[in-house]
């Protein structure tokens, strides 16, 4: 007799939860514990650090993704807030407009020198774009267009 192995569900990643689940779970002291620790333990080199981000982003890894915003934004809040609508543009693109104004209008209403607002707000938009959907259509088009002619 000939035993079928049991089908097992595939483990749901942490990051695969939508915005409001994020939004539901946000502030219990465990998570802002763990974040805090993810945070910590990131490299505090400001290169590094938007690397990271703009890979946790394209990745899909919210949470990866809030810490680094955050980090980032504790070592220069200015250059945080102009990078977000970067990458939102070069990795959602055209798949998530709506996520593209919501973002340009959430970075320019943030101020760098509320610390405390500025890590909520960048945490909340890289973990948007992480749980987007992507397309680099627009950034694969620009590429193609700035191609000089060879003749």
């Amino acid at each position: 007799m000939t035993s079928i192995p049991a089908q097992r569900s595939p483990p749901k990643r942490p990051d695969s939860r939508t915005p409001s689940e994020l939004a539901d779970s946000h502030g219990t002291a465990a998570q802002e514990s763990a974040l805090a620790e993810l945070v910590a333990s990131l490299p505090k080199e400001k290169w590094l650090l938007a690397s990271l981000l703009q890979k946790s982003i394209r990745r899909g890894q919210s949470q990866l993704a809030i810490g680094t915003a955050i980090a980032l934004g504790q070592i220069d809040p200015a250059y945080v807030l102009r990078r977000l609508p970067v990458i939102a543009y070069e990795d959602i693109g055209v798949a998530n407009p709506r996520l593209l104004v919501r973002v340009k209008e959430a970075t320019r209403s943030l101020s760098p020198e509320r610390s405390r607002r500025l890590c909520e707000g960048v945490g909340a938009l890289a973990s948007r774009l992480a749980l987007s959907t992507k397309s680099r259509t627009a950034c694969d088009l620009l590429s193609l267009i700035s191609v000089e002619d060879p003749r």
